[in-house]
């Protein structure tokens, strides 16, 4: 028989339930890990709604930087080999035919510093790039689906320039959110679109599996 003294019988009593050391918890004990976990994913939450309200702002600025001239600052949002990849059709004898993709700061900067489009763009022309935008992240990586429209002022007034369907992808780079990819594609091509998740707010919330 064992006697009180003997290891074996402290061992026992200092393993607890099935060696977990939880067998003498009180109910306190299991409140406080619960609002621990709370706690976890409380900020988990909000380390989300602060990125996405960063890439929300990324994506305002886009807009601005384009219209205003601001040309240097709008390539300073992509990461080094960040792509702009689109099908379109010029219009009015600015832009492009058919599918184009600009890779790397100097493609997109060749892009944004085209002579027909700065005249058409700045100071006569509102991009907007956040409508119905939902936002996937997944640590330093986030996935974006949003609705593009372009209005330019002529003298006609302001009309839509073009509309379209947008999948971005975002890295966070150094601290900073950037645009790594633009896939956009016209109106009726939801090529675009084809891998949106069909998921709630509260399960994008989540951690990625």
């Amino acid at each position: 028989m064992l006697k009180a003294q003997d290891p074996q019988v402290h061992d026992l009593d200092d393993r607890g339930d099935e060696g977990t050391g939880r067998a003498c918890d009180t109910p306190g004990d299991l409140q406080h890990d619960m609002a621990r976990d709370d706690i976890e994913d409380l900020r988990r939450r909000m380390a989300q709604l602060e990125d996405e309200r960063e890439i929300r702002y990324l994506l305002g600025r886009y807009g601005h930087y384009v219209d205003l001239g601001y040309q240097d600052a709008w390539v300073d949002q992509w990461s080094d080999h960040g792509a702009y990849d689109l099908v379109t059709v010029k219009r009015d004898g600015v832009g492009y035919d058919g599918a184009m993709r600009f890779e790397g700061k100097d493609q997109l900067r060749s892009l944004v510093q085209d002579p027909a489009a700065r005249k058409l763009a700045e100071g006569g022309s509102l991009h907007i790039q956040d409508v119905n935008l939902v936002v996937r992240i997944d640590g330093d990586d986030a996935c974006g689906h949003s609705y593009s429209i372009t209005m330019v002022r002529n003298g006609k007034g302001v009309q839509i320039y073009s509309a379209a369907m947008v999948r971005w992808r975002f890295q966070r780079i150094e601290g900073r959110w950037r645009i790594a990819e633009k896939i956009q594609r016209e109106v009726g091509d939801g090529s675009a679109f084809t891998d949106a998740p069909a998921i709630t707010a509260f399960d994008a919330a989540k951690p990625a599996v």
